[in-house]
């Protein structure tokens, strides 16, 4: 069989880094060590050892980097693998980027041929053909059933499948994967939305969705944080949400859990970065130069992890910072909280989303209290889609309440 010259070319470089790596390991007796995580700009290979050392760890890699660096930094690569990146989580870039100058940063042909299973559907599109997917989408969730409908479906899954589900795990005492569940729960939800018709045959292939990742890290960060969960109930009661049924309307009350969810997706964004490819030569706010043959990756999840942005106690959960003064929810705008993505791209589903997260989460919450079982990790994947890499294996224990 044929070798293709991109394959001899990616073994080669990649030959080339580990001699890089290696050389690189050997210590120089006159040369003090340092701090900086910046990775060196190695001849012939570039940035690619570093990369290579940190990819079990990419994410957080990515996110010292950018710290380091002000926000924005340039990857250089072997120039016969690959153009160089440009890596950034500065919000007034996030701000130019996907808004001031968005007809300028499509996702463009690349994203398009990794991601083709997607076809030429909303999240591959680019332009007029965009902007067509973009209005019909928004006809069907704008209609005036659409809500009931969400509503309706959301609660019938939950109380006919989710909890009878718990339950029996529950009375048990028997550990399970919580991040299964709420893929496999979401999958049909949506199925039952869109389709009408529940996928029974197709659980095996349980979507693997944002909702069900924020769903996951929410109940990884309040088993973490019992102040937390002990607040969240407080207000499900003083809030008259302490029925068996939580629907849209009851959600709406729910400020210091929607403050929570928000906190689950800044510190852990379902979609971690996105990939933009510059229609022509631009300079960024930041004062970087971007070449139309350069990509742009935006990273989300080192948006949420600035201290620039959100202050010395940025890697606190803190639901707090998103309740308002008035009791209300605080605006944050997406370039600094681009968990929806920003700009004409913001995610359609944003509402429909908290929603049924309010809804699943004070359902669960209100009748079990959920712990993660010991020496289980949780760490995220070094994947676009951040779920926890090892699942989030818990017992539940149901609570004492009359009304449940």
């Amino acid at each position: 069989m044929a070798i293709s010259g991109e394959f001899f070319l990616f073994g080669f470089a990649f030959t080339l880094a580990l001699i890089s790596f290696s050389i690189c390991k050997i210590k120089k007796p006159n040369k003090k060590p340092t701090s900086s995580v910046l990775p060196t700009n190695w001849p012939v290979v570039g940035m690619l050892p570093a990369l290579l050392r940190n990819s079990h760890r990419i994410h957080a890699y990515v996110t010292d980097v950018l710290s380091e660096s002000g926000g924005t930094f340039e990857i250089k690569f072997p120039r016969f693998l690959s153009p160089d990146m440009l890596a950034t989580c500065d919000p007034a870039n996030i701000h130019h980027i996907f808004s001031r100058n968005f007809s300028n940063y499509p996702k463009g042909p690349e994203f398009r041929k990794i991601f083709e299973i997607l076809g030429d559907g909303i999240f591959n599109a680019d332009f007029e053909l965009w902007e067509l997917h973009r209005k019909t989408t928004l006809s069907f969730f704008t209609h005036p059933s659409f809500h009931g409908l969400l509503e309706k479906s959301v609660w019938e899954n939950v109380e006919n499948a989710l909890l009878p589900v718990l339950d029996s795990f529950a009375a048990r005492a028997a550990s399970f994967d919580l991040q299964d569940v709420f893929q496999r729960f979401t999958f049909d939800s949506i199925c039952k939305i869109v389709l009408d018709h529940d996928p029974r045959s197709l659980l095996m292939f349980a979507g693997r969705d944002t909702t069900s990742t924020c769903l996951t890290w929410l109940f990884w960060l309040v088993s973490r944080n019992p102040s937390v969960e002990a607040r969240i109930l407080e207000e499900i009661e003083q809030g008259g949400c302490s029925s068996r049924r939580f629907g849209a309307e009851e959600s709406k009350k729910l400020v210091y859990l929607h403050g929570a969810l928000c906190e689950s997706l800044r510190l852990f964004p379902p979609v971690a970065l996105e990939h933009k490819a510059p229609a022509g030569p631009d300079f960024l706010p930041s004062g970087h130069y971007v070449e139309t043959n350069t990509k742009v990756i935006i990273s989300f999840y080192s948006t949420g992890r600035m201290k620039g942005v959100w202050g010395e106690d940025f890697m606190e959960f803190k639901p707090e910072r998103w309740v308002s003064g008035k009791g209300g929810v605080n605006h944050v705008p997406s370039y600094r909280f681009p968990a929806f993505n920003a700009g004409p791209r913001t995610c359609l589903g944003k509402e429909m989303a908290f929603v049924q997260m309010k809804m699943v989460a004070a359902a669960i919450l209100w009748r079990y209290k959920v712990r993660v079982v010991e020496g289980h990790a949780v760490v995220p994947r070094d994947s676009i889609i951040l779920q926890a890499r090892d699942g989030l294996r818990v017992q539940l224990s149901r609570r004492r309440r009359i009304n449940v």
